[in-house]
């Protein structure tokens, strides 16, 4: 009989490090100890059995938080019979209140699926009725339009600022826009000001941001301005180059550090909050 020690190294061993159970029958029987691949199966499907309940209570905990980050990434899976695996789906829900020293202990729940649907997203969170941290995938804004017109939980979508930046740095790469080089430069500055303040209460954090800092296209600005758009001519001599990483970290460093425009250059700020 196995012992609940052998089961957990058993899944342990698959799941986090990746080992499949032939593998480690293979490595039983270098220490002379047989055992059947369908047998250590039979054993994770009954460690996944007793778990299960912790499992469950875990998402009603997470979906219990009014706010909560969700994520899908592909997982392939074998499908016998058709000489290739089938393309599916491991979503994550996660809380974590430690940046603003919040009172919820940080937590992640994996749900597999067989699609990525709003369907699918709609019944995972079907509980949930606070604010959903996610990347710009349609699948969750057709949720929150559905939420919308029916009279079910309501739900707020929080867009990662994140995969914003992607496209300007893409931009930037692209057409060596300035204009794109300065709202990264300020994205940059925002991220720094956020480091400092991470572990720090709502109130601390709210005062840090008010406060001025160097602004690439102004004297000042505060960390609140992340929706500012910014507006300047366009160098036809840089149009057609491409900016490596290093060169746009460069040139975000030389910006952040100038308060005054550049000679000659036109910029208009547009939706950015007054100091």
């Amino acid at each position: 009989m196995a012992t609940t020690a052998l089961a957990a190294h058993i899944v342990v061993s698959k799941f986090a490090w990746h080992l499949p159970l032939y593998r480690q029958t293979q490595i039983f029987a270098g220490y002379g100890v047989s055992l059947d691949r369908g047998t250590l199966g039979i054993w994770v499907a009954r460690v996944a059995w007793w778990l299960k309940p912790l499992y469950d209570r875990l998402l009603a905990f997470i979906r219990s938080q009014p706010r909560v980050f969700s994520d899908e990434t592909r997982l392939p899976r074998l499908d016998p019979g058709r000489k290739r695996t089938k393309v599916c789906q491991l979503w994550a829900q996660a809380i974590d209140d430690r940046p603003w020293n919040g009172p919820a202990p940080p937590a992640v729940g994996y749900i597999f699926s067989e699609s990525r649907s709003a369907r699918e997203a709609e019944r995972q969170l079907a509980s949930f009725n606070g604010v959903l941290q996610v990347d710009g995938y349609t699948a969750y804004k057709t949720l929150a339009r559905h939420r919308g017109k029916s009279n079910s939980s309501p739900l707020r979508l929080a867009f990662c600022l994140a995969h914003a930046r992607r496209k300007f740095v893409d931009v930037v790469k692209l057409t060596g826009s300035p204009e794109a080089l300065t709202i990264v430069s300020m994205l940059a500055e925002i991220y720094r000001i956020e480091q400092e303040i991470r572990g720090q209460g709502a109130e601390e954090r709210q005062n840090a941001r008010q406060l001025p800092t160097p602004h690439p296209c102004r004297p000042s600005y505060t960390a609140d301005c992340c929706a500012c758009a910014v507006v300047a001519p366009y160098r036809q001599d840089t149009g057609a180059s491409r900016f490596s990483d290093r060169t746009i970290r460069s040139s975000c460093r030389s910006l952040s550090r100038r308060p005054d425009r550049r000679p000659g250059q036109r910029v208009q700020l547009v939706g950015c909050q007054q100091n």
